[in-house]
């Protein structure tokens, strides 16, 4: 039997990407899902391609979760090959980043279940997240800037 068997999970972002590979592998772990997306037509076909498992679409609402025994995990994501820099706008250099080192979100979503089956708080999946997490604490006004320039993408070409 499964860590994530009978349990139920609520995973945002479940379009594509990490949300997508987690929503299929708690499915096929035996997990009950709440999940949501902004792109319902992508919600909708993840829903679909789900091994057979109750489904609870989320769409909005307020949830107040105190006092009832849920677990939060926090990820720190790092680099994954999604397509979440070209949605952002990212320059294409930085698309091409992450295209090219990223993880899969595959891979990426495994990780973050064996942190949340060892009940950690906080998952960084892959080394940049570490890196960033580090950089965060060490320059917290300037590691943006810093990042940047160690991913050799053009600062000044880059919003924010």
């Amino acid at each position: 039997m499964s860590y994530y068997s009978g349990k139920v999970a609520v995973v945002t972002g479940a379009g594509s990407g990490i949300g997508r590979a987690l929503a299929r592998q708690l499915s096929a772990e035996g997990c009950d899902l709440a999940i949501s997306d902004i792109n319902e037509a992508s919600l909708a076909e993840t829903a679909d391609g789900l091994p057979g498992k109750k489904l609870v679409k989320v769409v909005a609402g307020k949830l107040d979760v105190a006092d009832r025994g849920v677990h939060v995990t926090c990820v720190h994501p790092g680099v994954i090959a999604t397509n979440i820099a070209v949605a952002a706008g990212a320059p294409e250099d930085m698309q091409e980043f992450f295209a090219q080192k990223g993880m899969s979100p595959e891979k990426a979503a495994k990780k973050l279940l064996r942190g949340v089956e060892r009940g950690k708080a906080r998952v960084r999946i892959t080394q940049e997240a570490y890196m960033l997490d580090f950089l965060q604490r060490l320059f917290p006004a300037g590691y943006r800037k810093l990042l940047l320039r160690l991913m050799g993408v053009d600062s000044s070409s880059s919003q924010g």
